[in-house]
């Protein structure tokens, strides 16, 4: 079985924007699909956990990209896993160029609940053993990945200064755990942005980090609160009925003129 897993893919004209950077909603997508294939090829398929009455749960994202010129070149998804003390995996991904540079990093943190109960309870055994990686053995691009920092993105207190944009919930919003997809969280943040001075034309990602606190399903509309600092902003979004669900934290970099 293979403890670390790779995959190419050619970026297309549906994953950059207007500039040819490539989104990072469609980023992290790529790299849930290769995921996926990799639990495939350790002997679990993705109704593995359904059949025993759980669910994955994603809790966290962070994603450092530096190259983003990425339309119509190969690139190359690298994932692996850790677990923490049995309560919690993290998985790790290196993406590469066409030249195999490293180019971007990223961890996503996910957690096993109880369906029936609605609880985290530890990872199965069998996948623990199947996922186990030696670190030792990781080469250098891969601790470079390991190294990511886990430091959980914290609510700001904040009561001013924010910018507020009501989206609604389409039907294609709603995945079929019949909640919103993670990746419209990220979506949103980002759309909210583009009513203010131009922001998205003149700078891209370089960095995200985003804590996912509750969920929602497909009634009412999303609000998104945003607050701008320099190449910084932070976004918190809401449901109708005033519930948190997420928090967001991007970085900005100037797009090349």
């Amino acid at each position: 079985m293979l403890k670390t897993y790779s995959e190419n893919y050619i970026v297309d004209f549906r994953d950059v924007d207007r500039y040819y950077d490539i989104k990072i909603p469609q980023l992290l997508e790529i790299m849930g699909t290769v995921s996926t294939k990799h639990t495939n090829e350790l002997g679990f398929d993705p109704f593995y956990l359904i059949r025993q009455g759980l669910a994955w749960i994603l809790y966290e994202w962070k994603v450092d990209i530096e190259k983003t010129k990425l339309y119509a070149q190969t690139i190359k998804i690298e994932t692996f896993a850790v677990d923490r003390k049995g309560m919690y995996f993290i998985r790790y991904f290196g993406i590469y160029d066409k030249d195999d540079k490293l180019i971007g990093r990223a961890a996503a943190k996910w957690v096993v609940i109880n369906t029936t109960q609605r609880k985290i309870v530890k990872l199965p055994q069998e996948i623990l053993e199947a996922a186990k990686i030696n670190i030792e053995e990781l080469n250098e691009n891969q601790k470079y990945i390991y190294d990511m920092p886990e430091k959980p993105l914290r609510l700001e207190k904040r009561q001013d200064d924010f910018i507020q944009t009501i989206f609604p919930i389409r039907f294609y919003d709603i995945d079929s755990n019949h909640h919103a997809n993670n990746v419209k969280y990220v979506d949103w943040a980002i759309e909210s942005l583009h009513q203010h001075e131009d922001f998205l034309k003149k700078y891209k990602v370089s960095h995200l980090s985003i804590t996912y606190k509750k969920e929602t399903g497909e009634d009412g509309d999303i609000i998104c609160k945003t607050y701008i600092d320099n190449l910084r902003t932070y976004h918190e979004i809401y449901s109708s009925d005033n519930s948190l669900l997420t928090v967001l934290e991007f970085k900005w970099a100037e797009r090349p003129q």
